[in-house]
């Protein structure tokens, strides 16, 4: 048992156990209330600490939101677009031949799609989804 007041820090006179003389704290409520106030500061450190885990998970969300990764070779970036054909074989058709000049520049048009800049495979996909996260994880 404490020899001091909590509240006051005076020692303790033998006069009645259960309150202080000099301040008139009731030692029972002090102590609850000490109780009370360490309790409501353990709960705000531990909603802070929550916070801060779910803003550091909301912070690779972001950045795995904006990168893809390759399934082939494991590239995480920005995938670049890649037209099949040539531009060369375009102009010459447009030049000489018009329809199939417009056939062939539809038909480029419609072939697009997203590839990894190294291999030039279309196996890019998001690295914010869950194959993409695996995959993400083990390249690192």
């Amino acid at each position: 048992m404490e020899n001091n007041c909590p509240k006051c820090k005076q020692p303790k006179d033998s006069g009645s156990p259960l309150s202080c003389l000099k301040c008139g704290a009731i030692y029972a409520k002090v102590a609850a209330h000490q109780q009370q106030q360490a309790e409501k500061q353990a709960e705000i450190e531990r909603a802070q600490e929550r916070l801060a885990r779910q803003k550091q998970i909301k912070a690779e969300e972001d950045h795995l939101a904006k990168r893809s990764i390759c399934t082939q070779c494991g590239y995480t970036g920005q995938p670049i677009t890649i037209t099949k054909g040539s531009i060369w074989i375009e102009i010459t058709l447009w030049l000489c031949f018009l329809v199939p000049g417009l056939i062939y520049s539809i038909w480029r048009l419609s072939s697009k799609y997203k590839a990894c800049p190294q291999c030039k495979h279309d196996s890019m996909i998001p690295a914010s989804s869950p194959h993409g996260r695996k995959l993400y994880k083990e390249t690192e």
